[in-house]
């Protein structure tokens, strides 16, 4: 055997890696959102399993003020973080626990205040 510093594991991805290039960057935040020129205040995120079959979900309040902004937000959310959603009246619901991925999203809102409950 060569004195190669191979790894002891088999990566059979290893030789892709040179062939894929960059991928694209993602589209911003801010302009994706309902009402883009509205200043965004405070966000409370919490963790819920309760009431969910056991399930966790991620509960994202006081962020919108209708029904409608709430269901555009969750459409934004599941393409962006890659989870399922809902919106349950003014509130967005997402599966399993999004919180330290939701954050950095807000933050890009220019949200002023994110409250992280539990």
């Amino acid at each position: 055997m060569a004195d190669d510093k191979k790894s002891p594991f088999n990566n059979p991805f290893a030789a892709l890696k040179g062939k894929l290039g960059d991928l694209p960057p993602g589209p911003a935040a801010a302009s994706e959102l309902p009402n883009p020129e509205k200043k965004w205040l405070h966000a409370v995120v919490a963790r819920e399993k309760k009431g969910h079959g056991g399930k966790e979900m991620t509960r994202l309040t006081h962020l919108c003020a209708t029904a409608d902004e709430a269901q555009e937000i969750v459409e934004k959310l599941k393409k962006q973080l890659g989870c399922g959603g809902v919106s349950e009246g003014c509130d967005v619901l997402l599966q399993g626990d999004q919180r330290d991925r939701l954050k950095p999203w807000l933050a890009s809102l220019g949200v002023k205040r994110i409250t992280m409950a539990n």
